[in-house]
Formats: structure tokens, sequence, C-alpha cells
């Protein structure tokens, strides 16, 4: 006949050993992330950082906040925990990314190894602190609010469910209030056959005047008094803008032909918001030279500093 007195004891072993080795895994988790951010800032090239990368992101966060939820709980299998912290771990690191991109910090790998190194901190604590508790998440919630658990056990409860709470609410603040990213121009010059290749980059000048334009190196000299090239701008400025076009030779601004006319600048193109403008322009420069810098400035809103500037180096040889 067995002894209840040492069934007992057998029993409390087995659950001061299970609960042991729970703290210890969180242990080792919260050790390995802390080295994981240590190699990020010391050694950025690390292979550690490769290595306990993917576990902080795909495993760590879900398994911390699956031991907070269900400290003492034996009847997940080993199996379920893998594939349920897995789970939580993208979603988590998933929501982290969503929320970051809606405030001043952005998505950079600092400021989400910064939040998922805090989920993990914090979700261990709780899971170490909750560990002494013998009640369950899912019991107490079931009994809330006449539940009978210890005044430090419902203390957790309140904090996660005001945590997930406030997850949902920043949620639907953002499905309902969108964020609107920083705005920005695109300016653009496109070649001879309109792409980003084929631009005029030698020119054979005679008495004065522009008598060939190579757009291919000087393999092929085309009889012309000018070069052609495409312009493009792209209002994402978030709201109507006006930009203003110079073209500059070495510093000084040159004369170019645009609609049939020769001009000193492009200005009042007032473009709305998403609209696009891209137009032929020809120019003609009138100084020989080798590897001169043409510079198309781009301004806004009549700004004394350009908001974009692209340039082609071009050479100009004389024809003897």
């Amino acid at each position: 006949m067995s002894n209840p007195t040492k069934r007992q004891t057998s029993e409390q072993e087995k659950e001061l050993y299970l609960k042991f080795k729970v703290l210890n895994y969180l242990f080792v988790i919260d050790i390995l992330t802390i080295i994981l951010v240590l190699s990020i800032i010391l050694i950025p090239s690390s292979a550690l950082r490769l290595i306990l990368g993917f576990p902080l992101l795909l495993f760590f966060p879900g398994y911390t906040l699956l031991a907070s939820l269900f400290a003492n709980d034996n009847r997940i299998g080993r199996v379920e925990q893998i594939g349920l912290s897995m789970v939580m771990s993208i979603a988590i690191v998933s929501l982290i990314g969503f929320a970051l991109n809606y405030t001043q910090w952005g998505i950079h790998l600092q400021s989400i190894l910064f939040f998922v190194t805090t989920f993990i901190i914090l979700m261990s604590l709780v899971a170490w602190l909750r560990n002494k508790e013998k009640r369950l998440l899912i019991e107490i919630t079931l009994k809330m609010p006449g539940c009978q658990g210890r005044a430090l056990n419902n203390l957790f409860i309140a904090i996660q469910l005001i945590f997930l709470t406030a997850i949902l609410v920043i949620l639907a603040y953002m499905i309902v209030n969108p964020n609107i990213k920083e705005g920005f121009t695109e300016f653009y010059i496109l070649g001879s056959d309109g792409k980003a290749e084929s631009y005029p980059t030698l020119f054979e000048i005679e008495h004065g005047q522009i008598t060939g334009v190579s757009y291919d190196a000087g393999k092929t000299i085309i009889s012309s008094s000018s070069a052609v090239i495409s312009v493009g701008i792209v209002n994402n400025e978030n709201q109507a803008e006006s930009y203003t076009m110079v073209v500059h030779l070495n510093d000084q601004r040159m004369q170019i032909e645009y609609k049939g006319q020769i001009i000193n600048q492009i200005d009042d193109l007032v473009l709305q918001q998403g609209e696009k403008w891209e137009e032929p322009i020809s120019f003609s420069p009138s100084l020989a030279g080798d590897n001169q810098k043409l510079e198309f400035l781009l301004y806004k809103n009549g700004d004394s500093i350009p908001e974009k500037n692209l340039f082609l180096m071009v050479t100009v040889k004389t024809v003897q």
C-alpha cells in the first residue's frame, strides 16, 4: 500500500521540476536575446547575428507570450508549443512593425530590435511571476469578475487584457486614420529612345554652331544642331505644387528649346498630387571642352535652393 505522504511529496517535486524547467527556458531565451542585441551593436556583420536573428523574430516573442498566458499549464504539448509560438511570433512582430510604421521611429533595425526585445523581456518577467500561481488564465477569465484567484494573479490578467485591448484600439485607429507618408517629388531625364539610356554625350561644334550629336559615346554622329532628351516630374507631395526647371552648363545657365520656343527656364509647372509631367527639350552647348557638367535643376514653389538635380557629363569637340 503506497504512502499518501510520499505520493504528495513526489507530485510536489514534479511540480517544482516543471516550474524550474519553464523558468530555465525563459532565462535562456532572455540571455540569447541580450547576446543578439550586443552582437548587432558591437559586431554588425557577425554570423551570430544571423543565427540568433531567426528565433528572435520567429520564436522567442510567441514563446514568452505563451508562457505568460499559460503559466503552470502542462496540457499544451511540445509540438503545439512550437507551432503556436511561431504563429504568435509572426503576428507579434507584424503588429509591432505595423505600429512602428505610424510612429516617429519608423520601421528600422534599431526600432524593431528595441521593441521586440522589450516585449520578450516583459513577457518573460510576467511568466516568471505568474509561474508561482496555480490558477490558469483561462480558468480565471471564465470566472471573472467573481474569480477567487490571488490579487497578484488577477493583476497580471488585468494588465494582459488591457494590453490586448490597447492593441485592438491602436489597430482600429490606424485603419480609420491611415498615416499619410512624407511627400516627395520624382525628377528624371530620359534619353533619345525614351528610356534611361542613350543620353547625348558628345557634340561636334563648327564655327560656334553644333553640327553633330552622338548618343552612344561617339560611335555614331547624327547631323543635328541640338540634342533632345525628355524631362519628367511626378508630384507625390500629397498636395499641389509649382515647379521650375533650369539647365546649367558648367554652373552657367543655358537656353533650351521647349515647345518651339527658346527660353531660359521652364516655370509655372503646377502639378496636382499624383500628376505627371514629361516633355522633350532641346539644347545646344556652345563652348568646346571635355567632360563638361550639364546639370538639370528643379525648384519647388519658387525656392532659391533646388529640390532635385540631375546631370550629364558631355564633351564638345571642335571639328577641323
